[in-house]
């Protein structure tokens, strides 16, 4: 992955969009008839559900620092979470822990691939920041 800036980035990773071939945006691109099928734009649930909170800046990096770097692709919001509700749609996507409220939301295709946003919010602190990513189709992979 390349970053583009401290809060954008367009994954380009030769396994998926998120580092890990087990993640919803690892798909291959099916071909019938030597005809190659477009991927699908994950919604906002599969993006919440996959994404790989230590591999980027968030309310979590000092937690992060106790994983070895293997360790930290397979960490997701939920991992090590006492889950109050959890709300997941297509268009918007929900983790609410005691302290914290996380979403996945405005997921939209674009000619290269897709965006969304990514908020990540304390409850009782003044932590507050919404990142809005680019991910596009990697051409090695035919994956995101």
């Amino acid at each position: 992955m390349k970053w583009i800036a401290s809060f954008v980035f367009i994954a380009v990773a030769a396994f998926g969009f998120l580092g890990t071939q087990s993640t919803a945006f690892s798909q291959a691109l099916p071909v019938v008839n030597d005809t190659a099928i477009p991927l699908m734009v994950p919604n906002a649930g599969q993006i919440l559900m996959s994404f790989p909170i230590c591999s980027f800046s968030s309310s979590l990096g000092q937690n992060c620092k106790l994983y070895s770097e293997t360790e930290k692709t397979s960490v997701r919001l939920y991992t090590d979470k006492i889950i109050k509700k959890i709300e997941l749609n297509a268009d918007n996507a929900s983790i609410e822990t005691d302290d914290w409220d996380y979403s996945m939301h405005s997921v939209k295709e674009n000619d290269l691939g897709f965006t969304f946003n990514f908020t990540d919010d304390s409850k009782f602190a003044s932590y507050l920041t919404d990142k809005k990513f680019y991910a596009e189709r990697d051409k090695g992979s035919l994956g995101w």
